[in-house]
């Protein structure tokens, strides 16, 4: 996890979204630790409408998102097309710094992977409540945005509660370890790798 974060931080442009370095250094630390939230509520909305093999996130699923996140599109201080504007500014901009060619990597056009997503709630954060009134300092603006706008949210994506409840029990244990043997011939035919002398995966198509 502590990874995850560290390479966000890095790839995003947050040194020119935040200039003043106690501010920027304020805001990593909230972020660092409520990153679990970010991430959980990534992988869920990346599921839902990837490009392709690419679990990303696209326009429609930021508004969206924002439409559900408690008050915060009021159509008054933040309308729907200041989260286009801000999507847009995150694609443009942490594409032209992103450190893998590419060949290298999956990181589509039009689309958010998961660092750019992680900034696109900082911008909006600076949007709501530092560029416009009540013009908060940069850091209060993002702990007023996590906490009160998105923290009721980040809860309903968590599918760590299923895990422990549901999956991680001996009744699951069992039927797995009976049907071992069938799950990997399953996945052995199934599988394939991206690239040569890579290890094997089930893509969704």
């Amino acid at each position: 996890m502590h990874k995850c974060f560290e390479f966000d931080w890095k790839t995003g442009v947050f040194d020119k979204i935040i200039k003043d370095n106690n501010e920027r250094e304020i805001i990593k630390m909230f972020l660092r630790s409520n990153y679990h939230y970010v991430r959980e509520c990534y992988k869920h909305l990346s599921s839902v409408s990837p490009n392709g093999n690419v679990p990303s996130i696209g326009m429609n699923m930021i508004s969206e998102l924002m439409l559900k996140a408690r008050d915060f599109v009021d159509y008054s201080s933040i309308k729907l097309s200041d989260v286009d504007l801000a999507f847009i500014s995150t694609n443009a901009a942490t594409a032209r710094v992103y450190q893998f060619r590419a060949e290298e990597c999956n990181n589509p056009e039009r689309q958010l992977i998961r660092f750019q997503f992680l900034e696109i709630l900082v911008r909006l954060a600076i949007e709501r409540y530092a560029k416009k009134p009540p013009n908060m300092k940069y850091s209060e603006a993002v702990k007023t945005f996590f906490n009160y706008h998105m923290q009721p949210l980040f809860e309903k994506y968590s599918s760590h509660p299923w895990r422990v409840e549901n999956y991680w029990n001996e009744e699951c244990d069992t039927v797995i370890k009976d049907n071992l043997p069938n799950l990997e011939d399953i996945y052995n035919h199934f599988g394939a790798p991206l690239f040569p002398g890579g290890p094997s995966v089930i893509r969704l198509n």
